[in-house]
């Protein structure tokens, strides 16, 4: 595989650098391509995740959690399927769950690296978007289960420096939605 781009996000709140970084690689794949990325907590790995790509959609889904200890770690794999039918398992597991959603889902990988291609996908209207949920590490009856909600992106407005923004909505940013500037090759530049 060769590599068509990397970087990295860092998370700012209220003006001040988080000790959170996302270090990502977009990889040529075969049928695709593959997005490789962490979440770093203070250097230490968090989340690892690999996401499968056909043109801009996320089709597949490997996450791995590593928590500090004493926690466990956890895997779960998800595929998105045409028509909209979702396969999930977590690694212990031999067999998938499946899960029905509308024929046009989306699927996120929880990286800021792939938040740019799914809000391409969403400026043509709303359409139901599946993630795993990373809300509560320790309530297993949820955690790195898929959690899925309709989300949509308004036209492009002109906010703060005058350049240009998309907002949205649904999900963690509800109704009110949230800014997020993309750079030239559709990647996310900053969110608030």
């Amino acid at each position: 595989m060769s590599e068509l781009a990397r970087g990295v996000y860092r998370y700012w709140r209220d003006g001040q650098l988080q000790a959170i970084t996302e270090p990502w690689r977009l990889l040529a794949a075969p049928g695709g391509l593959l997005l490789r990325g962490k979440r770093l907590v203070d250097g230490l790995p968090f989340l690892d995740v690999e996401a499968d790509y056909v043109g801009t959609r996320c089709t597949g889904l490997r996450l791995h959690w590593q928590p500090p200890a004493p926690a466990a770690p956890r895997s779960v794999e998800y595929q998105l399927r045409e028509g909209g039918l979702l396969r999930w398992r977590f690694e212990h597991e031999a067999g998938f769950r499946e899960l029905a959603l509308p024929a046009d889902a989306l699927l996120f990988p929880l990286l800021r690296a792939g938040t740019g291609p799914l809000l391409g996908a969403l400026s043509s209207g709303a359409r139901n978007v599946v993630l795993p949920c990373i809300r509560d590490g320790a309530d297993a009856a949820s955690f790195l289960h898929p959690i899925h909600s309709p989300r949509h992106v308004s036209a492009p407005v002109q906010v703060g420096d005058g350049s240009p923004t998309l907002r949205y909505h649904g999900g963690e940013y509800g109704a009110e939605g949230c800014d997020c500037w993309l750079d030239d090759h559709g990647l996310l530049q900053r969110y608030h």
